[in-house]
């Protein structure tokens, strides 16, 4: 799971989540930017990677992680999930093959 936040025209923020034993947790963290508009990709400005410490420059005390973003974080995996019948969960299966 992902969220992406636009700071401004050539800088956004990426936030990766996982989610494990019922709970949510972040993975990741981007502060990505463009060198000016003709530019496609983006340079790394700051990164934070629960898995891969020796690569990282920021801290993970150090990671914009507001009340806000865990509730949008919420809804968007809360919103991935479906209510169905025992008997529709065979025609999930195969329309999602």
């Amino acid at each position: 799971m992902e969220i992406e936040k636009q700071i401004d025209e050539l800088t956004l923020e990426r936030w990766r989540f996982s989610f494990i034993d019922r709970n949510i947790y972040l993975e990741s963290y981007y502060v990505l930017q463009k060198e000016s508009k003709r530019h496609r990709n983006y340079r790394i400005l700051k990164k934070y990677e629960r898995l891969s410490k020796r690569d990282s420059n920021t801290e993970e005390s150090e990671v914009p992680f507001t009340d806000e973003l865990k509730a949008e974080a919420l809804n968007q995996f809360v919103s991935t999930i479906k209510v169905l019948k025992w008997s529709e969960r065979q025609q999930l299966l195969i329309t999602t093959y």
